[in-house]
């Protein structure tokens, strides 16, 4: 499998550091461009819909915190990919500024929007697209993500847990494949590489 482009989603939870320190070492491995995505919930689409007894007030408020959320999230998912820069021995950048350039960078990007519509456009310019594995309270909330990868980009994923990982802790997901997000044992067997067998 030829891989020339890896798609890193980071959301700024506790596994952001795990997603990026694999694609990373899949990019240097592949001498591969590794661009690490941010996406903001948009605040307008964010809110629920108003019913009666919804003052302005109330909603303005709702909207501050969620801008003040995105702002949090976003801080701690660009501390990560600095981080992670700095480990790999490569300089950060807006991945505006590696546009054309070949081999392995990494490049930044932040986005606002509906996550799933975001993620199925940037999905198509890549390979393969690395993410966090969701946990138990996000599992219903993040499958349209997941399946918006899988099935309008039809690009494979490979997922990493919420706990501190290992290449075999990893779940590999491609198009076609039902996505299991029940937690797996560690030491499931994997190929030579270390890296989880494409399912079938």
């Amino acid at each position: 499998m030829s891989i020339a482009a890896i798609l890193a989603v980071a959301d700024g939870s506790e596994n952001t550091a795990d997603v990026l320190k694999a694609a990373f070492r899949l990019g240097r491995q592949h001498d591969a461009y590794v661009e690490v995505l941010h996406i903001e919930a948009d605040p307008y689409s964010s809110i629920p819909l108003l019913g009666e007894g919804m003052s302005g007030a109330m909603v303005d408020q709702m909207m501050n915190d969620i801008r003040e959320r995105n702002r949090e999230y976003r801080e701690t998912a660009h501390a990560y990919f600095e981080a992670q820069c700095r480990e790999a021995g490569v300089e950060p950048k807006e991945a505006r500024e590696l546009a054309g350039m070949r081999g392995f960078n990494a490049g930044w990007k932040s986005v606002e929007g509906n996550e799933d519509d975001v993620l199925s456009r940037h999905a198509l310019l890549f390979d393969m697209v690395f993410m966090g594995r969701p946990s138990e309270d996000r599992d219903s909330a993040y499958t349209p993500a997941l399946e918006a990868v899988l099935f309008s980009a039809g690009r494979p994923i490979l997922l990493l847990p919420p706990a501190p990982a290992t290449p075999s802790d990893g779940m590999w997901s491609s198009p076609g494949t039902a996505v299991d997000n029940r937690p797996k044992r560690r030491g499931t067997p994997c190929r030579s590489s270390g890296w989880p067998s494409r399912s079938r």
